[in-house]
Formats: structure tokens, C-alpha cells, sequence
């Protein structure tokens, strides 16, 4: 498919998803709901610089090359071989002998510029964001606010991270953790250590997150009462915010922030962890 073509399908699906797609938040309940239902593939969220999608699969696979889009993989159920390749078009699938053993909370990165190849051992389910950019043409807010804190200097994500070392560091640490920051997204642990955040608006890029650890309330959207840009494209606040939308959070939810969205999370008196993957326009 040539980047042109994608570039319209991802347009035309972005207009026929907008009925169904996430707002604010996705529920765990309810992506196990979904998952239920999935035989291949089922888009959740579909925009022109990524999409969120729900995966499964049973049996196994032959290499499968991506290159329009970088992938972030967060394995929900089931376990698999994962088998890694170097992909070009000149050469093909060229195997670099890395495999690794998926299971439940582990995260997968694997670039556009790899294939792979899954052997599940039970039905496998997963969320999968394929990120589109190459490049982040908006530089404002690389380590800006509570979100953002951890991802100033380019680090690239290793090609699996195993959830024992995701909740190590939740619970080891009491501020944001580094995973990933380089191109078009970053990846940081974010930790809320019983106390609540700044409110936030983030010109430049989309906010995912993933809880992991704890619950809390979110409040998303409204308008912020004090307005002020620590950095461009970097607004905060502390008085409040007026006609935000308010969610209970806990594992396994996912919350999708527009770029331009106020955004604000109190853990209450517990420790709250999510993985925070941001999407630059």
C-alpha cells in the first residue's frame, strides 16, 4: 500500500470510527468485552498519527512486516514466542535471532523497520498502538509537567520490557520513570505518590495511558480556570477547572487525552502508576 493510499484510508476510517471511538476512557471490563468478541483485529480509535487496536491471535504465524508504522504492544492475556526480524524492501525479512517469551503485562516495541513473528501457546490478547510520524515536528514539552517529566533525552525502548520490571518500578519509585523517548512518541512510568497532579493541557501531542498500579479520578476536558504556559505548548494550572468530565481509573483501564484537553488525576491517599505513551502531532 502506498503512503499516499494509507494516508486516505486512515482519513476515511478516521471519519466512519468517530461514532465508536474512545472518549476519556476505555474500561477494563470493557476492553475484555471486546477481546471476547475479536477474531483478528478490532480498531478502538482510530486518528491520522495513530490507532489503538485489539488484537488476538490463536496459532501460529509467519513474519508480518508494518512499515508505515511504528508498533507499541501491551499484552493483556495469553502467552507467545515472540520471534523479531530486520525488514527492508530490498532484502526482505532478514531473522536477527532475537525471540522472547510474552506473557500477561509485558510491553513489545517493535519499529517499522522490524518484522515479526508470534507462536502463542494460548490465545493471545493485546493492545496494539501503531504510531505513524517519523518525526516530532512539535518540540514544545519534550520533559514539560507531571506527564511529561523523565522524557527529555532520547532513549530508545528495548524491544520488550516484562511486566515483573514495570511493576518493580511502579512500586520502587515515588516520581516519573523513563521507558521510551525518541521521534514521534515517548513512553515514561508515571507515579502519582498519594497526592494529586497539576491541571494540564499539552498543545503538541496526545496522551494515552495505561494504568498499572492503583486507582484514582480522572477529570478530562472543561476549561481551565488559570491558565498559564510554563514552556510552550505546555499549559498549567492550579485553581481548577470548569465542566470537566470525572472518571474512577483502575487497572487495566485506558484513557485517550486529545491534544488541547485539560487533564487532571488525584490518586486519592494511594500510590497511582500508569504507563504514559505520548503521541506528537
Amino acid at each position: 500500500m502506498t503512503i499516499r493510499l494509507r494516508f486516505l484510508t486512515i482519513l476515511l476510517l478516521a471519519a466512519w470510527a468517530g461514532r465508536s471511538e474512545i472518549r476519556d476512557i476505555l474500561k477494563s471490563s470493557e476492553i475484555d468485552a471486546l477481546m471476547a468478541k475479536t477474531q483478528k483485529s478490532t480498531d478502538v480509535m482510530v486518528k491520522t498519527n495513530y490507532i489503538i487496536s485489539l488484537r488476538v491471535q490463536t496459532e501460529p504465524g509467519s513474519f508480518v512486516t508494518h512499515p508505515d508504522a511504528d508498533e507499541i504492544w501491551l499484552v493483556r492475556r495469553g502467552e507467545a514466542k515472540l520471534s523479531l526480524g530486520e525488514s527492508t524492501l530490498a532484502t526482505g525479512v532478514k531473522r536477527t535471532g532475537k525471540d522472547y517469551d510474552l506473557a500477561k503485562g509485558d510491553v513489545v516495541n517493535v519499529p517499522r523497520t522490524m518484522a515479526y513473528l508470534l507462536a502463542p501457546s494460548s490465545r493471545l490478547e493485546y493492545v496494539v498502538i501503531q504510531i505513524f510520524p517519523t518525526e516530532r515536528h512539535f518540540t514544545a514539552g519534550r520533559g514539560g509537567g507531571q506527564g511529561g517529566r523523565g522524557g527529555g533525552q532520547a532513549r530508545p525502548m528495548p524491544d520488550v520490557v516484562p511486566n515483573a520490571t514495570i511493576q518493580d518500578t511502579f512500586l520502587k519509585n515515588t516520581t516519573n520513570q523513563p521507558l521510551h523517548s525518541l521521534g514521534a512518541a515517548s513512553m515514561n512510568h508515571v507515579i502519582y505518590n498519594g497526592a494529586p497532579g497539576p491541571y494540564e493541557i499539552h498543545l503538541g501531542c496526545d496522551d494515552l495511558y495505561f494504568v498499572r498500579l492503583g486507582s484514582g479520578t480522572a477529570k478530562l476536558d472543561g476549561r481551565l480556570l488559570d491558565p498559564k504556559e510554563e514552556s510552550p505548548g505546555e499549559i498549567r494550572g492550579t485553581t481548577g477547572v470548569y465542566g470537566a468530565r470525572e472518571h474512577k481509573i483502575g487497572v487495566g483501564d485506558i484513557l485517550v487525552i486529545p491534544r488541547n484537553t485539560v487533564h487532571y488525576m488525584d490518586p486519592g491517599n494511594v500510590k497511582l502508576g500508569y504507563l504514559l505513551l505520548k503521541v506528537w502531532e
